[in-house]
């Protein structure tokens, strides 16, 4: 019963959103601003800055009436709208700011009312303020059902004002014997500043979203209809004044329609009940703003308590009024007020976009009932920031920043929402944008990045592949952590679970990267699957990170792996770390042993990091290093890094340039922070290493290039091409085995890398 009582006391499209909604937008602008802005702008100004105006609110309305008509709208109005639309941050950056306007706005629409009745009897302006905002907030306060039916009576006062000034007088006498308003002229946006609120009465009957009994179907009847109405009354006035009343007499005469009335009385009724209206419409709506903020848990949940049958928010009401009470004491508000305008405008324009982004998705969930093409939607969008720079450039970019700052404070919180939005969609049809695009433009050296897929096993287990390869990455290329598990081993419920504690364990080490973890029958055979299949079109793995295994008996798969990862066009990092081994029954989340194996930290007591690339003859492998020390040189967490190209070569002789002169024109070529060594020339291989061994003894990281493998043989005879090759690199292991780390960098991607260092020809 007590739920059938709650449904009976809901509002329908009249009550709840057509009045509060026409009687914002029939106030103090109508009456004490329309014969200033005719009298400076002229008819046919005047007339296009109703339209543009009222066009802004109309395309937001029809976009109010798309979502509303998709979803089941609850209270907060253009809060939820975003919300649930754009995302619990996005919601609370616009949602915040536009209560506060709201609060704050209801003491400009009862400082319009103070004013009036201060002129006549003289009592302080202050006094009537604060008295007046107390009456209003104690009847919103405990009985909003009272409030709404004394919008019916400010209504018909304001109706009847209008036909009174619409028959008019023969006797233009002034009632007020108030100074004449000698102001210089205004420009068009200086005009369109001033109308502008008169067009934001939506707002209100957004906000009682949560009192509608169907909200679905009553806030597009509502308020398409009270912009319609309200675009039809100010034509109107603004044709009679034109045709009425002399162009002086109107832009000094702010009580103009005051004089023309036949019942002039009822022109002060209309404009008080037009103050109080609006003021009270702040008071109803803003707190139903405030108790959806608190149930998303933005602010304090007990702002979202909700009292006697029709569920009041009397926490949030109280608030909202001493909110509004503070604003009356600082006096002056004219300073903050276009501000105030710009959180308004921001709001209707997020709902423009949100209805655009919406259309353009096209999700199945997208299905309103009331549809309208999304070039109007997005047509509002842009109609409402550019009124936002045209009012107040200043205010705008004050909006804006508040609006981020926000977002990104809500977003540090974590907060979870127990809704879905439309962000992953949006993404998602950039990334098909993206996809479509990128498979159209050919491979070069100028765009080319590594994106990198590394084969860790645990995270912690292999730390170093981890780290490097998030160095190189440096959160500007796509980086995947990857493991594969046998099939025998794994149970694939835990497949997602597994993923998830690897993300956050990546995530507390400030690490964002993909996270794939897949099962297959043998190691080997995973990992040539994820390198061949993993990705999207163009957005696939180029760059494949391995560690050296670390038992011999497994190297004949190993080798046969490389050689296949060769044949797939992709380039191999093969990561020799002097490893000690961890215990197996280290857990992923201890995080004892953060540092126990580090590439960057693997001189505990060493300042800066030192790189080496050792410069061979392989035109391709030698690019390839050169590229990944120059992104980690960048890296900001990678800090004093020394890069040092080296080679074993030739001295100059005979006219031939010697090899450290290359390399010196090399570096000052490619423009990068680098240090040119050669060797003398040594007689055999163990020589050659004995020398590198020994340079590299301070070094955190050396890029060494490997031989090719032979496809051709590999093609006719696989298994002896295997095991040459991996008779090549277990010597290649040997002669390294007193090596700090070492990346063995095999280039095979269809680029010169070599060119990426070179300057561009026009």
């Amino acid at each position: 019963m007590r739920i059938m009582k709650k449904t009976k006391e809901k509002m329908g499209t009249f009550q709840g959103v057509f009045t509060p909604s026409i009687l914002t937008i029939l106030g103090v602008v109508m009456y004490l601003r329309m014969g200033f802005i005719v009298g400076h702008g002229g008819l046919f100004s005047t007339l296009f800055i109703i339209t543009i105006a009222t066009s802004i609110t109309f395309l937001t309305a029809l976009s109010i009436s798309q979502i509303a008509t998709n979803m089941s709208v609850k209270g907060g109005g253009a809060y939820f709208m975003i919300s649930r639309s754009l995302g619990l941050e996005t919601g609370a950056a616009i949602g915040l700011p536009l209560y506060f306007a709201q609060a704050i706005g209801i003491t400009f629409y009862v400082s319009g009312f103070s004013e009036s009745i201060h002129q006549i009897t003289g009592f302080p302006l202050l006094q009537i303020t604060l008295v007046t905002l107390f009456i209003l907030a104690m009847i919103s306060y405990f009985s909003q059902d009272l409030a709404f039916k004394f919008q019916y009576f400010i209504l018909l006062l304001i109706v009847s004002s209008l036909v009174s000034f619409f028959i008019g007088s023969s006797e233009q006498e002034n009632i007020l014997h108030s100074t004449p308003i000698v102001a210089p002229n205004r420009n068009f946006w200086e005009l369109f500043a001033i109308f502008f609120p008169a067009v934001t009465g939506i707002e209100v009957g957004l906000s009682m979203s949560g009192k509608l009994s169907k909200p679905e179907s009553s806030l597009p009847k509502g308020t398409l209809s009270a912009v319609l109405v309200g675009y039809v009354v100010y034509i109107t006035i603004s044709i009679y004044l034109f045709i009425s009343v002399s162009s002086s007499e109107l832009k000094s005469n702010p009580f103009v329609m005051l004089n023309l009335s036949v019942i002039k009385e009822l022109v002060f009724l209309g404009l008080w009940g037009a103050s109080i209206s609006s003021a009270l419409g702040g008071l109803l709506g803003a707190p139903q703003t405030l108790q959806a903020l608190a149930k998303d848990k933005i602010v304090p949940l007990w702002l979202s308590r909700e009292f006697g049958s029709s569920g009041v928010p009397r926490y949030a009401i109280l608030v909202t009024f001493f909110i509004a009470l503070f604003a009356s004491l600082l006096g002056d508000l004219n300073t903050i007020a276009p501000v105030l305008s710009m959180f308004f405008l921001a709001s209707y324009g997020v709902i423009n976009f949100s209805a655009t982004i919406e259309s353009l998705i096209a999700n199945p969930s997208w299905r309103p009932k009331f549809k309208i093409h999304w070039f109007f939607s997005f047509l509002g969008t842009v109609f409402c920031f550019v009124a936002m720079v045209m009012i107040n450039a200043g205010s705008a970019l004050i909006a804006i920043a508040v609006t981020l700052s926000i977002y990104y404070f809500i977003q540090s919180r974590r907060l979870r929402a127990y809704w879905g939005d439309i962000r992953r969609g949006m993404l998602m049809l950039l990334a098909k944008f993206s996809v479509e695009k990128l498979a159209k433009l050919p491979l070069n050296q100028k765009s080319w990045r590594p994106n990198i897929l590394v084969f860790s096993g645990t995270p912690n287990k292999r730390w170093p592949l981890i780290e490097l390869g998030h160095a190189i990455a440096n959160d500007r290329s796509f980086l995947t952590v990857a493991s594969v598990y046998p099939s025998k081993n794994f149970i694939n419920q835990g497949l997602a679970d597994a993923q998830k504690t690897y993300a956050e364990y990546l995530y507390k080490k400030k690490m964002q990267p993909l996270v794939r973890i897949s099962v297959a029958d043998s190691l080997y055979t995973g990992i040539l699957s994820l390198v061949r299949d993993y990705g999207l079109g163009e957005l696939y793995p180029n760059t494949i990170i391995l560690g050296v295994p670390r038992s011999r008996k497994y190297f004949s798969q190993f080798i046969e792996m490389i050689i296949h990862i060769f044949e797939a066009k992709r380039n191999i990092l093969i990561i020799k770390y002097p490893y000690e081994r961890v215990s197996r029954n280290e857990k992923l989340s201890d995080e004892s042993n953060n540092n126990l194996h580090s590439i960057k930290n693997y001189f505990h007591n060493k300042d800066g990091i030192k790189i080496n690339i050792w410069w061979g003859r392989l035109r391709k492998n030698a690019g390839l290093s050169l590229a990944f020390s120059y992104l980690i040189q960048n890296n900001s967490s990678w800090p004093d890094v020394d890069l040092y190209v080296k080679s074993i070569g030739r001295q100059a002789s005979n006219g031939k340039v010697s090899t450290e002169e290359i390399l010196k024109q090399l570096i000052a070529q490619a423009k990068i922070d680098a240090k040119a060594q050669v060797f003398d020339d040594l007689d055999n291989k163990e020589e050659i290493f004995e020398k590198i061994t020994l340079d590299s003894k301070d070094c955190n990281l050396s890029f060494l290039g490997l031989l090719p493998p032979n496809l051709k043989d590999f093609s006719k005879n696989p298994k002896e091409t295997i095991e040459n090759y991996q008779s090549y690199f277990e010597e290649l292991l040997d002669l390294t085995k007193n090596m700090p780390p070492v990346a063995f960098v095999l280039a095979n991607e269809d680029l010169d890398f070599h060119k990426i260092f070179q300057k561009q020809n026009k």
